[in-house]
């Protein structure tokens, strides 16, 4: 490597005339390439085109969607109008022509000045000036914002409804709010706390209490390991209404549960007084197939929940993906059914409450079936077709009961012999057990053994 050695003052003596020539160039050549950017810089906030197709939405949605797409800044105050309704349909426009059809016929006008658009109001003649800013200026409403319990709340949020002005309140609860319009509306809001509108109307000192926001049970679901909010839950949760789950009849929850849900199947294995049989994705294996039950957060496999009220329940989900083998093992394979009970009573006041329902049972569609002389004609017609098939003949069917011949004979006593048809015994002959005798009757034992029956009932007091 040469090097170059300076002596006296001028340190550039020895250096060579190419090395600082070459110096210049690379100088020159950052010096225009910085100038180039600057430039393509501007011109590409300046020619910034974007596609926007929106329909009846608020000028502030579409000032977003510019900002999103072009990396802009409006800034404007609460003289603007953003919630005037517009319809945009933008292909590949430049970010001005978009800007002039929003406020077109209006006072509003923009200036582009680097990344940032600056919205303002048209200056107008003096004495409609003047006439806009005696109407603009409003009265200054001060007031406190507490809690249920008369605490007061910091960082409470006040904004004129409809507005960008607003302010919060300070450590005590106080706030201070100038340049409110007679006839506004103050929206007050609070993280936790359900949000409140006031008018301010004749009014100008304001007392406000904020109430607790509580959330129901069918804002959040039970998943096992907690709760969480409807729209947070990623997995496969089905939520039954307790509503619409007492509205049916059943003798179990489990039955009321039938149809209430996709993919739960509710059923019964035939045999009486069998417990209810539930199938969530259907049958897995050859073993069990039923699904845990967990009860307050105690699991159990029994699946005669028959002793559990349905009343008593307050809540019951149903967890039917994996996920939920990865809170309860291998035994929630299944499915799982989450069952929450009710509790008492937050005031620590006892009420009471009474419900009764009853279910009857009875034959939906009878079948129509032969009677004593319609059996016997057709048992009698068989006998025939018998004969008939094999080619005997000069004989007829026969019975002991009803004799021989083309057609039976009804006697008027069935014997324990055999009546033969005769229609001549006399009841005096009967005898036991050598010679029983029973009428001859048409009885309709389905008629008989078939009645309405009280089948579901129940009674409680809590």
């Amino acid at each position: 490597m040469k090097k170059f050695a300076s002596s006296g003052n001028n340190p550039w003596k020895d250096v060579p005339i190419k090395l600082i020539f070459r110096v210049m160039r690379v100088t020159l050549i950052l010096l225009f390439a910085c100038a180039f950017y600057s430039m393509a810089e501007k011109a590409t906030a300046q020619d910034a085109r974007v596609t926007i197709r929106k329909n009846n939405v608020q000028v502030s949605q579409i000032l977003d969607e510019i900002e999103q797409q072009a990396d802009y800044l409006f800034i404007y105050n609460d003289q603007i109008n953003v919630d005037r309704k517009v319809t945009v349909k933008a292909k590949n426009e430049p970010v001005s022509s978009v800007l002039s059809g929003v406020f077109n016929d209006t006072n509003v006008e923009f200036q582009l000045e680097g990344n940032h658009i600056i919205l303002s109001v048209r200056e107008k003649e003096p004495g409609v000036k003047m006439h806009v800013t005696i109407q603009q200026q409003g009265k200054t409403i001060t007031g406190t914002v507490v809690d249920e319990e008369g605490e007061p709340i910091p960082g409470a949020s006040i904004v004129v409804k409809g507005t960008l002005m607003g302010t919060v309140t300070q450590m005590d609860g106080n706030f201070t709010l100038p340049n409110v319009p007679e006839d506004a509306t103050l929206v007050f809001s609070f993280v936790g706390m359900k949000s409140r509108e006031v008018s301010v109307a004749g009014r100008d000192v304001l007392e406000i209490v904020l109430q607790k926001e509580t959330f129901g049970l069918d804002e959040v679901v039970v998943v096992g390991y907690g709760v969480q909010t409807r729209a947070d839950i990623t997995g496969s949760v089905a939520v039954i209404d307790t509503e619409e789950l007492l509205a049916s009849s059943g003798s179990s929850a489990m039955q009321q549960l039938q149809g209430k849900t996709a993919g739960v199947y509710i059923g019964q294995s035939g045999s009486p007084g069998s417990s209810t049989m539930v199938r969530i994705r259907g049958i897995n294996t050859v073993n069990d197939n039923g699904p845990l039950y967990v009860i307050d957060g105690v699991s159990t496999r029994n699946p005669n929940l028959s002793s559990l009220n349905p009343s008593d329940i307050e809540s019951m989900q149903v967890l039917k993906d994996a996920s939920s083998a990865a809170i309860y093992g291998a035994q929630a394979a299944n499915g799982v059914i989450l069952i929450t009970t009710k509790k008492g009573t937050s005031s620590g006041q006892p009420t009471f409450s009474y419900n009764a329902y009853y279910g009857i049972q009875k034959t939906g569609n009878q079948y129509d079936l032969l009677n004593s002389d319609d059996r016997l004609a057709v048992e009698w017609k068989s006998q025939q077709n018998s004969f008939d098939l094999r080619g005997v003949t000069g004989i007829y069917p026969s019975h002991p009961q009803f004799g021989s011949g083309p057609t039976p004979t009804i006697p008027n006593y069935l014997t324990t012999n055999g009546a033969q048809g005769s229609q001549n015994i006399n009841p005096a002959d009967y005898s036991f057990p050598g010679n029983q005798m029973v009428p001859y009757s048409n009885t309709d034992w389905w008629d008989e053994v078939d009645r309405t029956g009280i089948s579901l009932k129940s009674c409680g007091v809590k």
